[in-house]
């Protein structure tokens, strides 16, 4: 969890002053290019993160996540004197591939150290951290962001990332299948493909593009869907949102709970059901108050849904490539998130900003629909499956 908040603490605060304040205006490079460089670690992250998670079944999680630090501190540091605008890019890359290591090195080593028995609740507290960092560091950011020097900025960037180096090198377990096996039987094999060929990890993959897809296209709207249809700036917006958050912030921790006592499914399929109708919700109404209720359920889809899929995601990963399918299924989610955008923002110009909100519905009732046919099926298959006599 240490690991975690400052990790997320660190990005946030680096790239909430890059692209809000540092790049357009210290700089004077324009919004435009603060654009070009978030679709630049955006596309690096997500071709280095599958590699990366191979290359951590490798050499170790813990060593993974020492290298994906160091070479943060290393952007950070780069961005600090970086003057040309191509190397600044060069740098935001650099950094997305730090965040590409530590992305699957971290699953992996949580998947390692808990059964499948509590990995819901351990994840539940792992986004609980995220969730903590992204309000601290968010908040803070967005107070200070007009008056901080640009070193300080940076140099507490560097420190951010620097601290869970630490905390990794002299506190965390290594837990990789590597370290137990000889070498001559892991070292040098091939990208293994055929692992994500498992209807398992299909299927997962599968509700996670979905998932991220639908969120993905809701992404932008905040701002001129409160503009254009409820005739409100968002800070206007902002103390309805409150309850939302305290409501996540509450119940996640019991959601991990649900998610190890009733299974993934159950949980994911309640999480997609609430997300579905929170987001028909919005686009039906046009009041502040509604807007509550429907992000309210929205949040407690959250709270339901990411413990069940991550650990889902955890459980059908084997330890021996572990790395390499946690990166590719993370890739897969990342990818829809990185679409989704782009989509909603053409469907809100081309037809309504209530069509956005229809559509995401949809793409979580699908994945509704995915999750629920994977659990019968599994339900089938084990019915017809010899049952062992300790059984």
């Amino acid at each position: 969890m240490a690991i975690a908040f400052l990790e997320q603490a660190a990005f946030v605060v680096l790239f909430l002053f890059l692209t809000q304040r540092y790049l357009a205006e210290d700089r004077g490079l324009g919004v435009a290019f603060a654009g070009y460089a978030i679709t630049v670690f955006g596309l690096t992250k997500l071709t280095a993160q599958t590699p990366a998670g191979w290359l951590g079944d490798r050499i170790g999680y813990r060593t993974l996540l020492v290298l994906g630090f160091a070479t943060s501190v290393i952007a950070a540091t780069m961005l600090m004197h970086a003057q040309p605008p191509a190397v600044i890019l060069v740098a935001v890359a650099l950094y997305a591939v730090g965040k590409a290591m530590i992305g699957p090195a971290m699953s992996a080593t949580v998947a390692n150290l808990y059964d499948e028995a509590n990995r819901g609740q351990v994840v539940a507290y792992m986004n609980l951290a995220n969730l903590g960092a992204y309000l601290v560091a968010g908040l803070g950011g967005f107070m200070v962001i007009d008056l901080a020097p640009a070193q300080g900025v940076f140099l507490l960037a560097v420190a951010l990332n620097a601290a869970p180096l630490l905390v990794a090198m002299f506190w965390l377990e290594e837990t990789a299948f590597a370290v137990a096996a000889p070498a001559a039987t892991w070292r040098w094999r091939a990208l293994p493909f055929a692992e994500l060929a498992s209807p398992h990890v299909l299927t997962w993959g599968a509700i996670v593009l979905l998932l991220g897809l639908g969120m993905g296209l809701v992404a932008p709207l905040a701002r001129p869907y409160a503009r254009d249809v409820l005739d409100m700036e968002i800070r206007e917006l902002a103390p309805y949102l409150v309850l939302p958050a305290v409501l996540a912030a509450v119940c996640i921790i019991p959601c991990g709970r649900l998610a190890d006592r009733w299974g993934r499914v159950t949980p994911a399929v309640a999480g997609l059901a609430l997300g579905s109708a929170g987001l028909l919700g919005v686009a039906l109404t046009a009041d502040a108050w509604g807007i509550m209720v429907m992000v309210s359920l929205i949040m407690l889809s959250y709270t339901l849904l990411s413990p069940a899929v991550g650990a889902a995601m955890m459980d059908v990963a084997r330890e021996e490539t572990r790395g390499f399918v946690l990166g590719a299924l993370a890739t897969v989610q990342g990818l829809g998130g990185a679409v989704g955008p782009a989509i909603g923002g053409r469907i809100y110009e081309a037809l309504s900003p209530q069509d956005v909100f229809v559509v995401a519905a949809s793409l979580l009732g699908g994945a509704m629909l995915l999750t629920i046919a994977y659990a019968g099926r599994r339900q089938l298959a084990y019915a017809f499956s010899p049952v062992p006599a300790d059984d």
